[in-house]
């Protein structure tokens, strides 16, 4: 969000990681020419998505879960690259560490809006590519909860069958039923501090770019596979 001013002259809001700020950074730069008394140049507010899900995929596999399908967001999305690559990112580790086998992690990956038509959607055809999944990770908690309402449709029981997690931690995310395992994403810290900065109330952060932590918060969404149980 732009707090004021057609050059922004307050805090702006990015959706994940270091990159994302650079890339609005560069967004709100492009006037050939800018006028000195406009003031410094943006500082930018942004989450970290990556770390988020990189430490959301490295709990399902700590749990033992090694066939994980992937719910992302739209392909062309700052967002959902980030938050993608940071689950690509866990596996890869893990298989590194001889912890899981390789996965085809295209196969287990499908793309949808972050609507909860998309997650109910997104849920069948990952079982459809593969039928032992025992794991969905969605893009956010809305397509996470499309997705559980297709795997009850189909029968299988959350998380004893099959466990699921989302991104964002929403409001309603605690009052699922199961409580949904997702990942939080301080959005009234970030409003409060975009606030303080644009009244001068804080000072800016260096290089003028500010990462805000992406906290994993473990509900009962996720269980070991019943294998390892």
């Amino acid at each position: 969000m732009v707090l004021c001013g057609r050059q922004p002259l307050g805090p702006v809001a990015a959706g994940g990681g270091p990159a994302g700020a650079r890339e609005t950074e560069r967004e709100t730069a492009r006037e050939p020419e800018q006028d000195a008394s406009w003031g410094p140049s943006p500082v930018a507010l942004t989450f970290d998505n990556f770390g988020g899900a990189r430490r959301l995929t490295a709990h399902l596999l700590s749990l033992g879960h090694r066939r994980i399908g992937y719910l992302a967001g739209p392909a062309a999305r700052t967002t959902t690259r980030h938050r993608l690559e940071g689950h690509r990112a866990a596996l890869a580790e893990a298989a590194g560490a001889g912890a899981g086998g390789p996965q085809d992690t295209d196969r287990l990956t499908v793309h949808g809006g972050y609507d909860r038509s998309s997650g109910y959607d997104g849920a069948l055809e990952l079982l459809r590519r593969e039928p032992e999944l025992t794991a969905v990770v969605a893009a956010n908690d809305t397509v996470a909860l499309g997705a559980c309402a297709a795997l009850r449709d189909r029968g299988l029981r959350i998380p004893e069958d099959i466990s699921v997690a989302g991104f964002d931690d929403l409001p309603f995310a605690i009052d699922a039923a199961p409580a949904l395992t997702t990942v939080r994403i301080p959005l009234h810290e970030a409003g409060a501090r975009a606030g303080r900065l644009a009244l001068g109330r804080e000072d800016a952060p260096a290089g003028r770019v500010a990462t805000l932590p992406a906290d994993l918060m473990v509900r009962a969404s996720t269980a070991p596979p019943r294998a390892t149980a």
